[in-house]
């Protein structure tokens, strides 16, 4: 095409929808909009990467993009997986490196795909000549295989947060993070040259990877699209992100021998959106019948490859290669051993009589022989490269692997990595004031998936009717942090209904932007699989009035209780954790948990069946699910300005007369007390 491109509002972010499983299903952008408001925040960016690609299109046309050199890209995988739950996404090394072979056939027009390109395009079809390495060397010169792995319960819904502290440089490798769902509801999505270091690289879900493992031919071609937005391309149909609006024939991608068109979500090979035929199974298009570049498309992406903008141009010099280790032929990855290591299939804790897989991650070098020996596992030994062992003694156990080439060994030890719970620790039912109990020791231990200092910790100063409580300083932590404090094991056979109760104080920090959660989660095998069974977020977590300094709850008041009833969990191997998840408030306290298989007791029923509404109220406030106790409303000064007896199911309170703003709504039934925020307006 021949007009300029004015990229208006698709300059630096391009997705792949999720959703798309078959050449058949659409693909959408959804982050077309955050892009937009990128712009209007930082309006230079726009001009300026216009600027930019216009330089490209000019440089595409003269003779640098023509020479025959093939550029070489240094490549890490980040894989971040989640090792509470489903580990699918936790990819084999053999699926990232099909995914990089992948990239290397279409790239280099050896795709069998590029085959059946359609005769009107089979002669602008591209060889590329770009060429993707695994790193085998990192930022400060150790070996690497290239894969860095990580356990993050943010691979589930996964955005920029996952990158921070984690990019290797940008201007020496293409950093990829494979996840297990984007946040946005996307498959992919990479940034044109210039986003920023925090920005550059590729975010794609572990299952558009590749063609082996969780992958598959028809989806493996999704990177090689993002590859494309790395070096610059646009979609096919240039601006905007609404592929099959007519009005894209009036725009365009500025590349000269991709025809107009609005852009395609099906495989239809004999299509014209715009007059002419449609090249449907371009990289840049949206139709999942990947086959080809074409030539102004190679042209545009190797002069990208010539220019400084994000350090482009330093990707594939000799002198990189070398610092990165990715100087050695395609397919042919230096064979010499330097690191020995592994991982198990399962991060926490495991009861007795369970399987762990252990995953190999040793390398490099071809013929590798593996001798392991598992301290009180069966087998006890094993030569396998990734063998299957049963647990069947409590405690803490040690594996070791000796990784050898024939000539050279590697020993890796790793201590007490086995963890083997003992077999309904916890005796039913349960009952735990928190005052000799560790948050970390024989019956809770912590799982801080981030390794940052904001964890469940012990406080020996605080608590409900004692001086002893878990807590999270949460008014320092980022936002979407997670963190758990988890049950031993508990046998609940016999009991197919039971509760789970426990009391927690909380305040919010400011007056927006407080999204905290606390979840309440249990499981039946030992842990390996959660599922939620109460939920306390935002405004419903708050107990106290709003303390921008550090909040610690003063007395019983600013306490409440939580409770939530299990059915179907009756188990030898049963646990229960609670889930943090900041959002800009507070400190969270929680004290007295009680798993108990008896009838709901007065404290329970407040917390369970009592109900303050409506709220906000203007009128009248209504106390129902308590048919006998007290009641105080004190203002936000603690002043009280109403007090009544609970006599009936439903109590009737009068609040026209009271200024708008917060109000504490104390509930007294003998010697428990529960208080409750409400709102008059």
């Amino acid at each position: 095409m021949k007009k300029s491109l004015l990229l208006a509002s698709s300059l630096f972010l391009m997705v792949l929808s999720a959703a798309s499983l078959s050449a058949q299903e659409t693909l959408e952008c959804s982050q077309h909009n955050e892009t937009e408001a990128l712009y209007e925040a930082n309006p230079e960016l726009r001009a300026e990467y216009n600027q930019y690609f216009n330089g490209l299109l000019k440089t595409a046309k003269s003779t640098i993009t023509k020479k025959e050199d093939t550029y070489v890209i240094p490549v890490v995988f980040h894989v971040l997986y989640d090792g509470g739950g489903n580990k699918v996404e936790n990819i084999s090394y053999e699926q990232l490196e099909d995914a990089v072979e992948t990239m290397n056939l279409e790239f280099n027009k050896e795709n069998p795909a590029v085959q059946d390109v359609k005769a009107e395009f089979k002669a602008i079809a591209a060889d590329c000549k770009i060429e993707f390495r695994l790193a085998t060397k990192d930022p400060n010169g150790n070996c690497t295989n290239g894969v860095l792995r990580y356990n993050d319960a943010r691979t589930s819904e996964a955005g920029e947060a996952i990158k921070s502290g984690r990019q290797w440089p940008t201007t020496k490798y293409l950093n990829i993070y494979t996840v297990e769902r984007i946040a946005s509801g996307a498959a992919g999505y990479a940034y044109f040259p210039g986003a920023g270091p925090a920005q550059d690289g590729i975010v794609i879900i572990h299952s558009y990877v590749g063609r082996i493992g969780t992958g598959n031919q028809n989806r493996s071609s999704a990177l090689t699209h993002e590859v494309g937005h790395y070096l610059a391309l646009p979609h096919v149909w240039g601006n905007g992100n609404n592929p099959g609006d007519v009005s894209l024939c009036s725009g365009d991608d500025g590349i000269d021998d991709t025809p107009l068109t609005t852009g395609n979500r099906t495989c239809n090979l004999n299509v014209e959106t715009c007059g002419s035929l449609d090249n449907v199974q371009n990289f840049m298009e949206y139709a999942y019948c990947y086959a080809n570049f074409t030539e102004g498309q190679k042209s545009v992406m190797r002069a990208a490859l010539e220019s400084s903008r994000g350090g482009r141009n330093n990707l594939w010099t000799e002198a990189n290669l070398i610092e990165t280790g990715a100087d050695y032929p395609r397919g042919q990855t230096p064979e010499v051993l330097c690191n020995a290591d592994f991982e198990k299939s399962f991060e926490d804790e495991i009861c007795p009589g369970s399987e762990l897989e252990f995953n190999n991650l040793s390398y490099s070098g071809a013929g590798l022989t593996y001798a392991w020996t598992f301290e009180n596992g069966s087998p006890a030994t094993s030569t396998d490269k990734n063998p299957t062992v049963i647990y069947n003694i409590s405690g803490s156990h040690s594996v070791t692997l000796v990784v050898s080439d024939g000539t050279n060994s590697i020993t890796e030890t790793k201590p007490n990595y086995v963890n083997v719970l003992e077999q309904g620790a916890l005796v039913f039912p349960y009952s735990d004031n928190l005052e000799t109990t560790d948050v970390e020791g024989d019956i809770f231990s912590v799982d801080n998936p981030d390794g940052d200092t904001r964890k469940w910790l012990k406080n020996n100063t605080v608590g409900f009717d004692d001086n002893s409580s878990f807590f999270i300083e949460n008014r320092f932590n980022l936002s979407d942090r997670k963190d758990y404090v988890i049950s031993s094991t508990m046998n609940t056979t016999g009991y197919e209904e039971f509760y789970i109760s426990f009391r927690y104080a909380y305040a919010e920090k400011s007056t927006s932007g407080n999204s905290d959660q606390l979840r309440i989660q249990v499981s039946r095998d030992c842990g390996e699989t959660w599922a939620t069974r109460k939920s306390i977020r935002g405004n419903s977590l708050i107990t106290a009035d709003r303390i921008s300094s550090k909040f610690e709850p003063a007395d019983e008041s600013e306490w409440t209780i939580g409770i939530t009833k299990i059915t179907n969990y009756a188990s030898s191997g049963f646990r229960f954790r609670f889930e943090w998840t900041s959002g800009g408030g507070n400190n969270i306290y929680i004290d007295d948990i009680n798993v108990n298989g008896s009838a709901l007791s007065v404290s329970d029923a407040l917390a369970n069946e009592l109900s303050i509404y409506p709220n906000p109220a203007s009128n009248v406030l209504y106390i129902s699910g308590l048919e006998k106790g007290n009641y105080t409303l004190l203002n936000i000064t603690g002043k009280e300005v109403a007090s009544g007896e609970i006599s009936s199911n439903q109590t009737e309170i009068s609040v026209a007369k009271f200024p708008a703003g917060l109000y504490l709504m104390k509930i007294a039934s003998g010697s428990v007390i529960t208080t409750k925020r409400v709102v008059i307006k």
